[in-house]
């Protein structure tokens, strides 16, 4: 996309939609978008990001304890499609962590392969 994305670019609609079939498949547009994605192993730094990115707009939007139960959601899917690998105990950290910067921190260990015991100790959780 030429231009950047914004919060309603990501959540405006149903919020899901099939890409194999009726308007999707006339364009095709996510071909040279998630359709790249789709199959890699690793999780590229932009992606990170983009996710730090989306984290941060929905605590922003909704206040630090709502957008925290929102937010995981998100969080699970993107470790779901990005990550299949991780371990469920990194996966619980980072879904029951209730401080920001954990989270974020524990998500971009994650995603880059990293060690993540460090990040594990002393946490508070909801």
């Amino acid at each position: 996309k030429e231009a950047p994305y914004w919060y309603r670019d990501t959540h405006a609609g149903a919020g899901m939609y099939s890409l194999d079939r009726g308007f999707a498949t006339k364009l095709a547009e996510y071909e040279g978008g998630i359709a790249r994605l789709w199959n890699r192993n690793d999780c590229p730094a932009p992606l990170a990001d983009y996710v730090q990115l989306h984290y941060e707009d929905m605590l922003a939007h909704y206040g630090q304890e709502t957008g925290l139960r929102h937010a995981r959601k998100h969080i699970g899917w993107y470790l779901d499609a990005h990550t299949p690998e991780c371990p469920v105990k990194y996966r619980q950290a980072v879904m029951t962590s209730v401080e920001p910067r954990e989270v974020i921190a524990i998500f971009r260990s994650i995603f880059s392969g990293a060690a993540f015991d460090p990040l594990l100790s002393e946490r508070r959780v909801a």
